[in-house]
């Protein structure tokens, strides 16, 4: 079985949004979200980051193994 790198993806996505964002065009990045199920255990390996640009429109990036 190989590794999935979904954490690590979405670790080094939400870092560059955060520090790369010379142009100050967003407003915020949010933590990476994992997928759980209702009790709070491993669900899949899809991670999700929240962005809101500095006009208010949302958006959700999101990290899937395929």
């Amino acid at each position: 079985m190989n590794l999935a790198y979904c954490d690590y993806i979405a670790f080094l996505a939400r870092t560059a949004l955060r520090d790369k964002d010379e142009e100050k065009l967003l407003q915020h990045v949010s933590s990476v979200f994992y997928a759980l199920d209702d009790n709070g255990a491993f669900s899949s390996t899809t991670k999700t980051i929240l962005v809101t640009d500095r006009n208010g429109k949302h958006y959700k990036i999101t990290v899937e193994e395929i």
